[in-house]
């Protein structure tokens, strides 16, 4: 069993029994990383609904990820980037664009949705710029995505994300 797939299922028994936002979004990310996107879409769409539900931000204690410091607003999770890349993906620009839309409103609010850790967030948002025409702030993303997949080891991930840093600067 690969890594990945280990990760799906501790985080499909982690909303099991504590369903929150980190979960659904850990869990939807595994799930997209391996094709399945429908299922993606709806874990997505459940950390989503969890974003200013007050008893998953006591939940969470002081340190997940940094994503209550400094006086930010909560929104810890770039699901709507994610969200955004798979409807892209499956040729629904319309409802893509959309999901950009609303992160970009929310980032513009000063409301940080990537933490420094999160490879999956990085790699995102850095989906949704290359898809939007912004080369560069993808390509400053995706390497930021890489460096983070480094740092924790997740070798099968950054070599992904490596391959699509190379196909975006390889294009003219």
């Amino acid at each position: 069993m690969s890594y990945t797939q280990r990760a799906t299922e501790d985080f499909t028994h982690l909303v099991r029994l504590q369903p929150n936002a980190h979960s659904y979004y850990y869990l939807a990310c595994q799930q997209y990383l391996h094709g399945n996107k429908a299922k993606a879409i709806r874990n997505l769409t459940k950390s989503i609904d969890y974003k200013y539900e007050t008893d998953f931000i006591e939940s969470l204690g002081s340190d997940i990820f940094e994503v209550l410091s400094g006086g930010h607003k909560y929104n810890p999770y770039p699901s709507d980037y994610i969200r955004g890349n798979i409807f892209y993906e499956l040729g629904d620009e319309e409802a893509a664009f959309e999901n950009y839309r609303e992160v970009i409103e929310i980032e513009n609010k000063g409301i940080t949705l990537v933490s420094h850790n999160d490879e999956h967030g990085f790699w995102g948002r850095g989906l949704a710029k290359y898809h939007q025409g912004n080369k560069e702030g993808a390509i400053e993303d995706l390497q930021k995505a890489a460096e983070v997949a480094l740092k924790f080891k997740s070798t099968a991930f950054h070599q992904r994300v490596s391959d699509l840093l190379t196909k975006i600067t390889s294009q003219h």
